[in-house]
């Protein structure tokens, strides 16, 4: 069953997101089966990613700051990554 806030008009349309600076939080099921999502910008001001919030993503690259959140979050969770400046 899929979950009740799942939009899947937006599913295949999403390729890029880039996150704005001060977002602290990326919740569960944000992006899942989101499977044309190909990068996102993940700011330094993210501390917190649900497991789940990528679920579907197969192509996805993190693109993110050296030492950030979003860098040990990639590599738990098997992510690509991109260290960006």
């Amino acid at each position: 069953m899929k979950d009740p806030f799942y939009f899947p008009l937006y599913e295949n349309s999403i390729k890029t997101v880039v996150i704005m600076n001060g977002v602290t939080n990326i919740s569960s099921n944000s992006f899942k089966y989101c499977s044309m999502l190909k990068s996102i910008t993940i700011p330094n001001s993210v501390i917190s990613i649900s497991n789940s919030a990528f679920e579907g993503c197969e192509s996805l690259t993190i693109k993110c700051k050296s030492g950030s959140y979003a860098e040990k979050y990639a590599k738990l969770n098997g992510i690509r990554y991109q260290l960006i400046s």
